[in-house]
């Protein structure tokens, strides 16, 4: 990420949304970030579109 970019919680439900679609969501999946930039919200954001439990 460059230093001092803001998130766009958009375009993360963005990017989210793509991966839920082309996973299997009955498989354990990582999602690995290259940063530590708000964790949390793309945590909240899978779990908020998770089909499967």
């Amino acid at each position: 990420m460059i230093p001092g970019a803001q998130i766009i919680p958009e375009r993360e439900l963005s990017r989210v949304q793509e991966f839920m679609d082309r996973i299997d969501q009955h498989q354990k999946s990582l999602v690995f970030r290259a940063t530590q930039d708000q964790p949390a919200l793309l945590r909240d954001l899978i779990n908020q579109l998770k089909t499967a439990s």
